[in-house]
């Protein structure tokens, strides 16, 4: 599955689509004052997603900070731009089941 969310990712990302949501998300964060939260959950995401003992990300910690940072910002984000910054994780846990 890991597999799938970073190859799905690698795809929405390069993505026009994905671009103006990412934008939009920035804008957001910074307009909404949650850029202390961004920070208090990206750092943990992080390093949970350290690569062995060396200091580089696992493939997945793009996709994963997206899925993190929509759903941190989901009230705000309209929906379309959710779908897209989630849609890569969207196969390991689908946002149905998120509520």
């Amino acid at each position: 599955m890991r597999g799938e969310v970073t190859r799905r990712f690698d795809t929405v990302s390069a993505s026009r689509e994905f671009e103006i949501a990412d934008a939009s998300l920035g804008d957001l964060l910074e307009r909404s004052g949650r850029v202390d939260a961004r920070d208090a959950v990206a750092g943990p995401l992080l390093q949970l997603v350290r690569s062995g003992s060396d200091d580089e990300l696992d493939p997945i910690a793009e996709s994963a900070l997206a899925a993190l940072l929509a759903l941190m910002m989901r009230d705000l984000l309209s929906p379309a731009d959710f779908d897209i910054l989630y849609s890569a994780f969207s196969i390991a846990i689908p946002p149905d089941q998120l509520t």
